[in-house]
């Protein structure tokens, strides 16, 4: 029985993997809470803290970047494994081990580039597909932008580089520049997948075969997509 539980990690069938993604969201979840409680136990008394304020700090980040980047990801990008070309191969568990340095988003404008006709696609694809390929593209430009920047500060940390100090001709301005050009498109990150998932269920419930005015939805999530991140 525990050597099938640990099998699961290196299932072929999608179900399964779907099931690895759950858990490691909610499990992630779980992290992200006890941070959060350490972080409202260190509130409760301005005299009494739970942890120095170093350490406060630190869990301040670690508690965002554990909610966005493994709960929010497992969650809403653990998607689509059922897709052609994914249910009978091995593409799944590749993109499952790869996952945390951005497989996921590859995938999408590889499988948008091998449509063959393109605008047979366009015209019936769900909303949610789309936002699901909005949202990768500014995961796809932003990210890289963010590790670079982090590169830089641990640079600055442990091998004494100045990028960002006035004092060894770097700019402290700059990585606030850097920073929020990553950090801006993540919030319509998290907003276009709820845009168009709300798109499809009203089209469901109203029984209709497609949205109304859905050329019109896509570019708007387009527009949204591309000012977004140039903002």
């Amino acid at each position: 029985m525990k050597m099938k539980k640990i099998f699961i990690l290196f299932s072929l069938n999608h179900k399964k993997i779907s099931i690895v993604y759950l858990f490691l969201g909610i499990w992630s979840g779980f992290i992200g809470l006890g941070l959060s409680m350490i972080i409202r136990l260190n509130l409760m008394s301005p005299y009494h803290k739970v942890i120095l304020t170093e350490l406060y700090n630190l869990t301040i980040t670690r508690q965002g970047i554990v909610m966005i980047f493994f709960l929010d990801a497992y969650l809403n990008w653990g998607v689509c494994t059922w897709a052609r070309g994914l249910v009978e191969h091995s593409t799944n568990p590749f993109l499952e081990s790869i996952f945390l340095v951005g497989g996921r988003l590859y995938v999408n404008f590889a499988n948008l580039a091998d449509s063959r006709l393109y605008i047979d696609w366009v015209l019936r694809k769900p909303m949610f597909v789309w936002g699901y390929y909005f949202t990768s593209f500014l995961l796809f430009l932003s990210i890289p932008v963010l590790v670079g920047t982090i590169t830089m500060l641990l640079f600055g940390r442990k091998f004494g580089t100045l990028y960002f100090d006035p004092l060894g001709g770097g700019d402290s301005i700059i990585f606030q520049h850097i920073f929020w050009f990553c950090r801006h498109p993540e919030i319509y990150v998290l907003i276009l997948p709820g845009f168009s998932m709300i798109g499809d269920i009203c089209t469901e419930l109203r029984k209709r075969k497609s949205l109304v005015g859905y050329l019109g939805m896509v570019l708007a999530m387009f527009l949204i997509a591309v000012l977004g991140f140039i903002i």
